[in-house]
């Protein structure tokens, strides 16, 4: 499905929560941070695999992070249930709600 279509049948369902989908040129720009960040953090820490994708829409950006930028565990957060079925299965939804979510019980 296309953004046009997946736009549309978010507007149908009423589910259309503000979908801004991310650019390659703002990926590839946070893959970059992250890796160059990353860096340190692993030496602190012994690894840097996770991210939390709020309002992660079709999961476009985690799955291009996950690839460009070597992380593993992938967590979301969509109020859209269009949207997180779109989710690729790699991907935990922790929650559909950022305001309602307790981030520290995940």
């Amino acid at each position: 499905m296309n953004t046009g279509q997946l736009v549309m049948n978010l507007k149908n369902a009423g589910q259309d929560h503000e979908f801004y989908p991310t650019t390659n040129e703002i990926i590839d720009r946070m893959a970059e941070d992250i890796r160059s960040k990353g860096r340190d953090d692993y030496h602190r820490f012994g690894h840097l695999s996770s991210i939390l994708d709020i309002g992660a829409g079709t999961g476009k950006v985690l799955t291009a992070l996950s690839e460009r930028a070597e992380l593993s565990r992938l967590y979301a957060i969509e109020k859209s249930q269009i949207l997180c079925k779109q989710l690729p299965a790699s991907v935990f939804i922790v929650g559909t709600d950022f305001m309602e979510q307790s981030l520290l019980s995940k």
